[in-house]
Order: C-alpha cells, then structure tokens, then sequence
C-alpha cells in the first residue's frame, strides 16, 4: 500500500513510534500485546474504503474489542489473548486473497493453531480437517464456524444453540438426492433434536456436535458420521454411544 502510494499505509513510525522507540516486551512499548490492539484499531476506524470482502474497517474493529479475543485485551489484560497480529502478521501483512497469508483461507488452521495448538491437532484429524488436506473447497476452517473477529466464549449458551444455524449454512443438502434444502437439517432424525436446540427452556438441549462429536476436544470439533435410516429403532445402545448420554440405553426411535 505505501509503494502504491496510499497516503493511509502505515509506516515504520506509526507502529513503533518515533524517539521514544521501546522493546515489545516493556509495557510501555506501542507494540506491546496489551497495546497494539489500539495502534492497529487507531488507524483502521479511519478507513473509509470496505474490505475486499465488502466489510466496514469501522465494525470489524467493534467486533474485535468486543470478542473473546479483545476482551481478553481489553478486560482481562491477558497477554496471550489474540491480537492484531497475532492473526494478521507483523512485517509480513498480506491481503486475504493471497494464498500465503496468514488469512487465507487455506491458512487458517496454522494460524489459529498457533495458539490453539490442540484444537488444530483434533480438527486435522477430524472429517473437516481431512477434506481440507484433501484441497475440498468446501471444507470448513476455524473462521466459517467461529468467524474471524466476532470469536464468541464456546462454552457460553447462546453460542451452544447457535450451533445448529452453523452447521445449517453448509449442511443444507441430501446427501441421498445431492439436492440443496434449507430444511435438510429438519428432516429425519434430525427433527426432535433441533426443535430441542431451538427451545425457550434452552441448554443442555440437543445440538449437532451433541451426535457428531470429537471426543479428544469435548465434542466441539466433528470427527465422523452418524448415519442413521428414518424409522429405524435403537435399542440397547452402548455405554459409549452418543446416543446413550441422553437415552441412557433406552430405546428411542428416529423419526
């Protein structure tokens, strides 16, 4: 952007200050972890061209402060909660659309897994994963579920039954038609245990990574199928069955 000659581009100073340069480690220091949030933010609610995905620099930053990642900033003071560049880079900072950027989508999952170090080892063994190692371009990474600046508490109930919306923007086509369906994910089995998602009296309802868990992760990351045929009748399920945390072993039919 500076070589372009964009007059907002950033320059060596307008990061690390001018006279009063400090190590990143001092408290003090512009770029230190609990400080560079507000550098990057301080310049980017002054751009008034969207993003290349069409966004508003203004409401990413908002999203930003108001994430789990900036309010471990912000609120906590936590120096290993996710910065600016943390995700985006320091010196090397490259617009999404280049494969080598930390953003690009096929990065995604090293970036994230910079911090989240266990959680990329279940994800790139689970099925999203691998579909991803194998160039799916409808593979889901960490942003299509969590985004990339409005990152909620996992744990919270609101995001528990967000769940099932989630997984809904992509898995609303029959695999057995290879048809698209917003109401796929109502059908079958599926039924029951959505309108539970969905219910007033809310957590602990029956969400999908309830049935398509991870078991190495808490559930939150999809390791496999579970395919069942409508009508079809479980009975006597095994102390290790998804289906038996809630039936406990008895029978239920899928409808």
């Amino acid at each position: 952007s500076l070589f372009a000659g964009d007059p907002q581009a950033p320059r060596c100073q307008t990061c690390h200050g001018g006279h009063r340069i400090l190590p990143k480690s001092s408290r003090e220091s512009t770029v230190h972890p609990l400080n560079a949030a507000r550098i990057c933010g301080d310049c980017h609610v002054q751009h008034t061209t969207p993003t290349s995905n069409g966004e508003s620099a203004q409401e990413l930053v908002a999203e930003y402060l108001d994430s789990v990642h900036g309010r471990g900033v912000a609120a906590s003071g936590l120096t290993m909660a996710a910065t600016c560049a943390d995700c985006h880079g320091h010196h090397d900072v490259l617009a999404t659309a280049d494969p080598l950027a930390r953003t690009a989508r096929a990065q995604i999952p090293d970036t994230c897994g910079r911090c989240h170090l266990g959680v990329e080892e279940t994800y790139a063994r689970s099925i999203h994963g691998q579909a991803l190692a194998a160039d799916d371009p409808l593979a889901p990474v960490c942003t299509d579920c969590h985004t990339g600046h409005e990152i909620t508490r996992a744990s919270t109930p609101e995001t528990h039954l967000d769940i099932v919306a989630e997984c809904g923007d992509c898995h609303d086509t029959d695999p057995t038609t290879d048809t698209v369906s917003p109401n796929y994910i109502d059908s079958g089995v599926h039924t029951t245990h959505v309108d539970d998602a969905t219910a007033p009296y809310g957590p602990p309802a029956v969400v999908c990574n309830s049935c398509h868990p991870n078991y190495a992760s808490g559930g939150m990351h999809v390791d496999g199928y579970i395919n069942f045929t409508d009508g079809l009748e479980l009975t006597g399920a095994t102390p290790t069955a998804a289906c038996d945390t809630c039936h406990n072993g008895s029978a239920a039919t899928a409808k």
